[in-house]
């Protein structure tokens, strides 16, 4: 279903009033007007939030290019007469690439109603593209001609997550740095102390992302929130891990700091990790991780593809493991009350990446209405400031994972690109 996109009336006084936002899609019988063209496009600009504008006076297209460029753009605002046009701007959010595309689809009138609808999206870079990791924004201006008709503006995009929250949770004590989701009251439950209850979530709105740093030596080390951004895929997660200090006093004692954020629910995840007073830290594979036990991990030569694979016969795990070109020996697995979770990140991946998993826990499914395995799996790059000659070749992880639920898998993607 599309989100429609609505502009507010504080962010320019606009002829038309505020947008309607319903839920019904263009009708093919309207009557299509492409009678637009592109003013302005590119992928950085100083509005780093996906939102949608327009400008019906040349006042108010000098404020919304003023807040676009940042007023320190030496470009020159573009050429409309709006006495026949007006401007239409479109902000896709923070990206991870030069390489997404903002796009107009469609402009139609539908002149029963009275209503001119502008439906647009975001085009992810072809399979194959090579592009360079950075942080992007992009964004397109059109000039559409002057209708006397409502203007509703229609978005094939997510719609945009509502601001986070951080948590204060008494969570179980984790000895290894991992990450993992939680979208249900009992999952969340589950991930605290004995006897300790977990904090109020609205899990119809909200999931919870749990950033556990590991077992450290002293009280100065801690994870803090960053910003949490709209992007065109998702979600993006900045966490900042923080160490002590150069002339920090830190009282020595084993700790276990953790971060959980409240973010919304359903959105796909990307974390963008960041170390302060702390040596940066390359991407691991939790050796321990309740509800699953880890075979192997290493180089899958054999697959290039991003690929995860539950595996539920012996004839399978052999044929899997030969295809990928595994070097270690392979582990003897009892399907008749097991199964394997295969995770290959395949070949274009960034130098010290790995593939993991970061929980696995029993929660009711909302498909099946019984219990389901939800396996959170980290796809985990090096931080940017590693720099690499080379990538990591075709990272691999197998773990053992109980037969019979429903599995549900759900990607955490760290340091990287999506997909």
């Amino acid at each position: 279903m599309r989100a429609l996109v609505a502009i507010a009336c504080a962010t320019l006084l606009l002829a038309t009033g505020c947008l309607q936002d319903t839920g019904t899609p263009s009708d093919p019988k309207r009557a299509v007007d492409d009678t637009y063209r592109v003013i302005a496009q590119g992928s950085q600009s100083a509005i780093h939030t996906r939102e949608t504008a327009v400008a019906e006076t040349a006042e108010d297209f000098a404020v919304l290019w003023a807040r676009h460029t940042g007023n320190t753009s030496s470009e020159r605002i573009p050429n409309v007469d709006f006495k026949t046009h007006r401007v239409l701007a479109f902000f896709a959010g923070e990206s991870f690439t030069a390489c997404h595309r903002v796009r107009v689809v469609n402009v139609s009138t539908d002149t029963a109603a009275e209503e001119t609808t502008v439906t647009w999206t975001v085009e992810p870079p072809a399979e194959g593209t090579g592009c360079t990791k950075q942080i992007a924004q992009p964004f397109l201006f059109v000039a559409v001609r002057q209708q006397e008709t409502d203007l509703r503006i229609e978005s094939d995009l997510p719609v945009a997550p509502a601001k986070s929250r951080v948590l204060e949770a008494p969570l179980a004590r984790e000895t290894g740095r991992r990450y993992a989701l939680y979208t249900d009251p009992a999952s969340w439950q589950g991930a605290m102390e004995r006897d300790q209850a977990a904090p109020d979530v609205d899990f119809g709105t909200e999931q919870v992302l749990v950033a556990y740093m590991g077992e450290r030596g002293n009280g100065c080390y801690h994870v803090a929130l960053g910003n949490v951004t709209a992007i065109s895929e998702g979600v993006r997660v900045d966490v900042i891990y923080h160490g002590p200090g150069p002339e920090a006093f830190c009282t020595q004692a084993i700790v276990y700091p953790t971060l959980a954020v409240a973010i919304p629910a359903g959105s796909k995840v990307f974390v963008e990790e960041h170390f302060r007073n702390l040596s940066v830290e390359a991407a691991t594979t939790p050796d321990r991780v309740p509800g699953a036990t880890l075979l192997a991990q290493g180089e899958a030569q054999g697959i290039d593809d991003q690929r995860i694979r539950i595996i539920t016969t012996e004839a399978d795990w052999a044929a899997l493991w030969e295809e990928a070109e595994m070097t270690q020996d392979r582990h003897t697995v009892d399907f008749s009350a097991n199964r394997v979770l295969a995770i290959f990140m395949g070949a274009d991946t960034a130098c010290q990446a790995a593939a993991g998993l970061g929980a696995a826990h029993r929660a009711p499914s909302g498909k099946s209405g019984g219990d389901a395995l939800y396996l959170d799996v980290l796809l985990w790059n090096a931080p940017p400031e590693i720099q690499c000659i080379r990538g990591s070749p075709h990272p691999a992880a197998f773990y053992e994972i109980p037969a019979g639920p429903e599995t549900i898998v759900r990607e955490i993607t760290i340091n990287g690109l999506p997909r």
